[in-house]
């Protein structure tokens, strides 16, 4: 699994037509997908639906110490987007060219424009009054349900910026990955996957469970197999059934096409047909093409959690007053 230099062409795409190749159709998917995020995310800003509701320590039940450990976690979300966007400028500047990871991070931020569709039909995901809440773009989603019913999100925790540090997660899998495979040089393609995926769930679920812990979300009783949950019923509830994917989401797909770019070149996985592109080109075109995937992705797991909620099982009893409960006053 030596690594090959990016810019590598394999002879036999260049005659195929541009149009057919893979890289050319997710590309195209992805352009869709920023479209309809410009649509939903612009006409929220130009009907000023940018309203961003401050906390207050004592209002709505929000104790010193819970705000305190919103605004910390809120603070290593921030400061982990800052580190991964400088960890990328120097990695573009060292090699000259816009890099993957690079194309990552921007798809990866792109993904915050599907987020409100976790309200439809039936909020399933509901966030504390301790964080930064804003009225949600989805109401400016053409066909959204019930556009009279205010659904707000949390400006940073639902933004690009935390779907942006959640790029940390394919990063943090390919060291751990890396470091297996310097110790196991001959481990098997197949051990080399299912320790990745392990990988992946030991990374992804303990993040999930803390923005939980920290009483920044709470999820909805699902009506499918609910005792297939830590604590099931609970304002503090792991869902395991609904969030069986979201390792895949944040972590392993990402991780699988950063690896076969880096072992095997461009023209891999998604990307197949880079080498028909100019350099220029064929950087929008990865973007784009991880824009796609990425977005697909988080379209299908939410929904996987909305045929898991359907019926509106609600909110769990013992819920805090200082979350936000959708048509309610923040």
């Amino acid at each position: 699994m030596r690594p090959v230099r990016p810019d590598a062409e394999p002879p036999e795409f260049r005659t195929r037509p541009l149009i057919l190749t893979p890289v050319a159709r997710w590309a195209m998917i992805g352009a869709l997908c920023l479209a309809m995020a410009t649509w939903s995310v612009g006409g929220w800003l130009l009907h000023g639906g940018l309203d961003v509701h401050l906390p207050q320590v004592g209002q709505h039940g929000l104790t010193q110490g819970r705000f305190l450990a919103l605004m910390a976690f809120q603070a290593a979300v921030l400061l982990l987007f800052l580190g991964l966007i400088g960890y990328v400028a120097w990695q573009c500047r060292r090699q000259r060219r816009f890099t993957f990871d690079a194309s990552l991070l921007l798809a990866y931020m792109s993904m915050f424009w599907v987020e409100p569709l976790l309200g439809v039909p039936h909020p399933s995901l509901t966030y504390s009054t301790g964080l930064p809440l804003t009225p949600s773009w989805g109401p400016d989603f053409p066909g959204w349900p019930d556009a009279d019913t205010q659904y707000r999100v949390g400006l940073i925790t639902s933004g690009p910026i935390s779907h942006g540090a959640m790029v940390i997660c394919p990063l943090a899998t390919a060291w751990l990955m890396n470091r297996i495979v310097r110790h196991r040089p001959d481990i098997s393609a197949t051990r080399f996957a299912l320790l990745a995926l392990g990988s992946c769930y030991l990374i992804d679920w303990p993040l999930e469970y803390l923005y939980i812990v920290v009483g920044g979300a709470s999820y909805a009783t699902t009506n499918v197999l609910p005792a297939l949950a830590l604590f099931p019923g609970h304002w503090y509830q792991f869902p395991a059934l609904r969030l069986w994917h979201s390792p895949f989401l944040w972590s392993y797909l990402a991780f699988l096409i950063r690896h076969h770019y880096l072992t095997r070149g461009p023209d891999s996985t998604i990307l197949r047909g880079s080498s028909l592109l100019t350099p220029k080109t064929r950087t929008a075109f990865r973007t784009l093409a991880l824009v796609a995937v990425l977005d697909l992705a988080y379209l299908i797991a939410i929904g996987h959690n909305v045929l898991l909620t359907l019926g509106d099982p609600g909110l769990p009893s013992d819920l805090p007053p200082h979350f936000y409960v959708p048509g309610d006053a923040p």
